[in-house]
């Protein structure tokens, strides 16, 4: 038997795929976050959060796979330092998670 079968394989990451690693990043912290705050599964959430360009281009172009993921009505960049701090791939994120049920 003789097969002469190539496969290609293009294995260079498009800044789209590096933005929907940070977005599935950014998804699990704060659903770890909700799990220490004791948040039900239910509980709408706003998140507030603060960090990198890299992180910031993430979250803006996966806005509402993010929302829809975490159960949060908003994401909003902020300022305040009240957040914690959340290491996504090497970038410190501050997040910030606010209860609304």
């Amino acid at each position: 038997m003789d097969n002469n079968l190539f496969v290609i394989l293009d294995t260079n990451l498009t800044q789209e795929l590096i933005d929907e690693g940070y977005a599935r990043e950014f998804i699990s912290k704060v659903q770890q976050m909700r799990k220490n705050n004791g948040y039900e599964m239910m509980d709408n959430i706003k998140i507030f959060y603060n960090g990198v360009d890299e992180i910031q281009n993430a979250v803006k172009s996966f806005d509402e796979y993010i929302k829809s993921e975490t159960l949060a009505v908003s994401i909003e960049k902020t300022e305040d330092t009240s957040y914690e701090v959340q290491n996504l791939n090497g970038f410190d994120t501050g997040i910030k998670l606010e209860k609304l049920n």
